[in-house]
C-alpha cells in the first residue's frame, strides 16, 4: 500500500509535496468507467492545466504545514501580543471565560511561537501551553495542534497515545482536521498506539472529505484508487482528486495528469 502518500499528504507542506517517484495511479488502467469520469474533464481540461502550471510559481510561499489555515510569521508575535493585551485577554490563557477572539489570536500566537520558532527555542513552552490551555477549554483547533504535537514530537507510546486521544475528542466535536489526521494514523499505523486499520482509515478520511477537507478527499481517492478498506472505485477516485485539485492540492493534481495522459493514449 503507498503509505508514503499518506504522509507526504499529511505531514510537512502537505500541499505543497512533490513526488519524486511515480505516482500511485501511474498505470492504473482505464475502464470504461473510469474513461467517462477523466472525459467529463476534457471541455475544461485546458484551462485547468494551465492554472495548475501558473500555481507551480507560488508553492515557495506557501507555510510549512498544510495546517491550521492561518500561519502566522515570527515577526507578526509583538503585533498579536499587542492585540491579546488591549482585548484584555488573559496572560495566563487559563480563564474558561475567554472570549472567541482571545482564543484565536492565543492560537495564532501559539502557532507562530511553537511552528514559527518566534523568540527561538524558548518560545515553544509558551506556545505549546496555549495550545493545551485552550485545548482544555474545549476549542478543537487547539486539540488538534496538542494532538499533532505530542504524536510527531515525541517517540513514547504513552505521549502518542495521550495525542490521539486529543484528536479524537476533536473528532468528536465535529473537526475535519481530527479524522484526517486519525486516518493518517490509522492507514500508516504509529507503532503500539494506533495499528494499521485500513477500514478505519477509510472511514474517518470519508468523514473529512464529507466536509471538503482537502487533504481528506485526497487520502480517499488514494484508497479508492488502492482498494484500502473499501473496494476499488476508480471512477469516484477521478471525482475525489478533481476535487482536491480544484482546491490546491498538489499530488491530486499530478494524478489527475497521469490519468488523463494514460486515458489519451489508450488504444
Amino acid at each position: 500500500m503507498l503509505r508514503v502518500a499518506a504522509r507526504a499528504a499529511a505531514g510537512a507542506a502537505a500541499i505543497s509535496v512533490v513526488a519524486s517517484e511515480p505516482s500511485g495511479c501511474q498505470r492504473r488502467g482505464v475502464s470504461s468507467a473510469t474513461h467517462a469520469e477523466l472525459q467529463k474533464l476534457r471541455p475544461g481540461e485546458e484551462a485547468m492545466r494551465g492554472k495548475w502550471e501558473e500555481d507551480e510559481a507560488g508553492w515557495h510561499l506557501l507555510p510549512p504545514r498544510a495546517w491550521p489555515a492561518r500561519w502566522p510569521k515570527p515577526e507578526e508575535v509583538p503585533e498579536l501580543r499587542r492585540q491579546i493585551k488591549q482585548r484584555g485577554c488573559p496572560d495566563d490563557f487559563a480563564d474558561a471565560t475567554t472570549s472567541e477572539a482571545c482564543t484565536r489570536l492565543s492560537f495564532d500566537l501559539a502557532t507562530a511561537l511553537f511552528w514559527g520558532m518566534a523568540e527561538g527555542v524558548e518560545g515553544q513552552p509558551e506556545g505549546f501551553a496555549r495550545y493545551v490551555a485552550q485545548a482544555e477549554r474545549g476549542d478543537p483547533e487547539s486539540m488538534v495542534a496538542v494532538g499533532t504535537v505530542l504524536i510527531d514530537n515525541d517517540e513514547s507510546a504513552a505521549r502518542v497515545r495521550e495525542g490521539v486521544g486529543w484528536l479524537r475528542r476533536a473528532a468528536q466535536l465535529g473537526s475535519a482536521q481530527a479524522d484526517y489526521e486519525l486516518g493518517t494514523a490509522a492507514y500508516t499505523g504509529l507503532g503500539e498506539a494506533v495499528p494499521e486499520d485500513e477500514a478505519a482509515a477509510f472511514a474517518l478520511f470519508e468523514r473529512a472529505a464529507a466536509q471538503r477537507h482537502t487533504g481528506g478527499l485526497f487520502m480517499l481517492a488514494e484508497c479508492c484508487i488502492e482498494g484500502c478498506g473499501c473496494e476499488r472505485d476508480h471512477p469516484r477516485a477521478v471525482r475525489l482528486l478533481e476535487a482536491a485539485a480544484a482546491q490546491g492540492h498538489r499530488m491530486a493534481r499530478q494524478y489527475l495528469r497521469e490519468w488523463l495522459d494514460e486515458d489519451a493514449g489508450r488504444a
